[in-house]
């Protein structure tokens, strides 16, 4: 789904650039999201704490994991 229509930005996209550490400012300067009309700038603020809490749930569960294989 596209979440910046204009520059042609997709919540994959988003997610991804986070996923590599970028963060909300980063990915509205390098791809563009939100600087033509900004309809969609709490769109992608929304998908980018989405990756967020994705991967600290991702972290935590791989945290669990390590802790229970160790006793």
């Amino acid at each position: 789904m596209y979440v910046c229509v204009c520059a042609g930005v997709s919540e994959k996209t988003i997610k991804q650039m986070v996923r590599c550490g970028k963060s909300t400012r980063q990915v509205m300067e390098e791809c563009n999201a939100g600087k033509s009309c900004g309809a969609c700038v709490c769109d992608v603020r929304r998908v980018v704490q989405e990756a967020l809490t994705d991967e600290a749930q991702a972290v935590q569960s791989e945290t669990s994991c390590t802790k229970k294989s160790a006793v």
